[in-house]
């Protein structure tokens, strides 16, 4: 293929669409490209690293996917300063947090985090640190999340001035975006496609709280992303010394900051990724056996240490019994993590309708044959496909469906790039409408008339009080406005975008519509009366008041058998309050002459009452010991024990003289005699 058109160091895409032909047929040719001519320097850098992909489709495309315009001109050039670039949006949406850091409100998730940090240094508990759950020390929390926030509380001034948990939030949600942008070099997919990814993080509904919310997230999801670079690196090396420890040590302490997730994801992705490569033998060098055996001390030592410094057992019982979960069939709420991975990117997972399919199923195959040896595009692929089945069988999932937010925001940053204009556009339309529906659907929640349309979809919510509670939010009207101007918008200047300008508006749209929602939505819910939003003073007092109150323990050492004693020794006398009386004849009960009383002959008149003698030497309990009605028979047994207790020889001449001497006297109730006996 000629490259005559080559000027400098800018490359042409003119050479490669066209004719073979000299003279006239150039002529032609360059008149295609005096579009693509207006930026020449812009083309070269990175369109040489899709083009090393697939040279025939990209550059084919290439006059669609080199875009034109203000908003392209900018994205180009912060695209090589992509870190700052991403650094100085991510400040301007975090900095409401920094405003009055003493007055900031925490939910219920970062309570935990809250107070096992809090906890940590009250009690030195930094290998176990748990949190507060219902005013009881029992939300045990995974050690990295505190041990980060521990090393940031060691720097002058930030726990004093209460700057110390935005600092720590907005650190760890940049880590996980530099964790992105650095995963796209690794992969090959060049400073363009990793700048675009980094701003569609940002942009993310999923990911744009994190630079203000407290917990360990974004700092597991950052430590997976460094842990897959390395392995990308290292994998792709004969010998890696330093990649491939590096990466099993930042898999270990992202397995400590969010779970069974973080380790069973880059694991199992780097054995299929070898595997995929047929390279699996290179598992079995010394780097990568030592790496491995760095990843199983690093485990081990903490594991180690919890049970030999006699740590509670519920802390590890809490972490690790509900850590996996396995069942048919599988229970919503163990989709979390995949809900919050896919509707978490809307509306940038639409992008997939405005991407041409015929060319990209055409180079299908070359593309899975190139991903073998070229770069570790197949290594993202792979941990995505892998990371969808771990997360519905892990938890926690706020954190494992951040990490697949992450993964796929890097392959959308590259799609966003390729796309042609007709895509772009499609794309840009579907995300407008979504917008203007968002804003719709505020707008309609904020009056009592449209409330009763919108709440019909909605049968197994209280209306009432959530009508009330909607309609004291002052800002939620104007944020609704906010998304529908954003949306119109973006429907009017749909035709005019192209490339990279959807990232720069929504970029530039995002940080505006942050502003309300955090100085002040969230300050309205948090004065709401019922509210589950907690001050900092007010977590402080929870944690002051629960470390005041002792706690039992529960190890294995403090539990011995003199517990149990008083709660069965307060039952023992009630339960053996008749037994001195009954202990004395307790020994003429066995006698052989006992048989007899309980075998005593039937009165000859059913009808009779009885009445014992009160000249007879027995107890006045055996003449109404046979009683003629059966009702009587069960008050019979008591009596008949004490009956051998007195005279247990002449009871069988007693009974006779009873009875005769009843024929003679008047006939008496039999009632008398059962309550005598009684």
């Amino acid at each position: 293929m000629s490259e005559k058109t080559e000027s400098g160091a800018t490359i042409e895409q003119t050479p490669v669409t066209g004719t073979p032909e000299q003279g006239e047929a150039q002529a032609d040719s360059a008149t295609n490209v005096s579009a693509s001519q207006a930026a020449p320097e812009i083309r070269s850098e990175e369109q040489t690293g899709e083009i090393e992909e697939h040279p025939k489709e990209a550059v084919a495309a290439a006059p669609d996917a080199i875009p034109h315009g203000r908003f392209n001109a900018c994205f180009n050039g912060l695209s090589k300063i992509g870190p700052l670039a991403l650094l100085a949006a991510l400040v301007c949406m975090a900095w409401p947090a920094f405003w009055q850091p003493l007055n900031a409100v925490y939910c219920p998730a970062e309570i935990k985090s809250v107070t096992a940090f809090l906890h940590s240094i009250a009690s030195s508990s930094w290998l176990a640190p748990t949190g507060l759950d219902n005013g009881v020390w029992s939300a045990a929390q995974w050690p990295v999340f505190s041990w980060v926030t521990g090393l940031i509380a060691l720097s002058p001034g930030l726990t004093d001035s209460g700057y110390l948990l935005p600092t720590v939030t907005f650190l760890c949600a940049f880590f996980a975006v530099l964790g992105v942008w650095s995963l796209c070099h690794a992969a090959g997919f060049g400073y363009r496609a990793a700048f675009a990814s980094g701003l569609i993080l940002l942009c993310c509904p999923a990911f744009a709280p994190l630079p203000a919310f407290v917990g360990p997230a974004a700092l597991a999801s950052g430590l997976l992303l460094f842990a897959l670079v390395f392995f990308c690196r290292g994998w792709s090396a004969r010998n890696a010394w330093f990649s491939l420890p590096v990466a099993f040590v930042l898999t270990a302490f992202a397995f400590l900051s969010g779970g069974w997730f973080f380790l069973a994801t880059p694991l199992v992705g780097s054995v299929c990724f070898l595997a995929w490569r047929a390279e699996f033998r290179r598992a079995q060098k010394l780097d990568a056996i030592f790496g491995f055996i760095l990843l199983i001390a690093i485990i081990g030592i903490w594991l180690g240490w919890l049970m030999l410094g006699h740590v509670n057992d519920s802390y590890l019982s809490y972490l690790f019994a509900n850590s996996w979960h396995f069942g048919w069939p599988i229970e919503i709420r163990w989709l979390a993590p995949v809900a919050i991975g896919i509707l978490g990117t809307l509306p940038w997972l639409l992008m997939v309708f405005g991407v041409s399919w015929v060319r990209v199923l055409g180079s299908a195959g070359k593309s899975l044959s190139a991903s073998r040896h070229d770069n570790g595009s197949a290594l993202i692929w792979i941990c995505i496909v892998i990371a969808l089945p771990i997360a519905i069988c892990t938890s926690p999932f706020h954190p494992a469906g951040i990490a697949i937010a992450c993964l796929a925001t890097t392959l959308l940053g590259k799609a966003m790039i390729n796309l042609g204009n007709a895509g772009n556009r499609f794309f840009c339309l579907l995300a407008a409408i979504c917008l203007i529906a968002a804003g719709a659907i505020l707008l309609g929640l904020s009056f009592a008339a449209t409330q009763q349309y919108l709440f019909a979809a909605l049968p197994d919510i209280p209306v009432v009080d959530l009508s009330q509670k909607l309609q004291s939010l002052s800002m939620l009207p104007i944020i609704g406005v906010i998304a529908l101007a954003g949306g119109l918008l973006a429907l009017m200047f749909v035709k005019r975008f192209s490339g990279a300008g959807p990232m720069i508006y929504a970029i530039l749209f995002v940080i505006i519509l942050c502003q309300p929602c955090r100085l002040k939505l969230v300050p309205e819910l948090a004065a709401m009366p019922d509210s589950p939003l907690a001050s900092f003073a007010h977590v402080e007092g929870l944690v002051m008041d629960a470390l005041a109150t002792p706690v039992p323990d529960k190890s294995p050492e403090s539990l011995p058998s003199e517990p149990a004693a008083p709660d069965i020794a307060p039952l023992e006398p009630p339960a053996f309050t008749p037994a001195p009386e009954a202990a004395e004849p307790a020994p003429e009960i066995a006698q052989p002459q006992s048989p007899p009383v309980y075998k005593m002959p039937a009165p000859p008149v059913p009808g009779e009452a009885e009445t014992a003698q009160p000249e007879a030497k027995i107890p006045e309990d055996l003449g109404s010991a046979a009683p003629t009605d059966p009702q009587q028979e069960t008050a019979a047994p008591e009596n008949r024990k004490q009956e051998p207790v007195e005279e247990p020889a002449t009871e069988s001449q007693a009974i006779p003289e009873a009875e005769t001497n009843n024929s003679a006297q008047e006939p008496a109730p039999a009632e008398p005699s059962a309550s005598e006996a009684q």
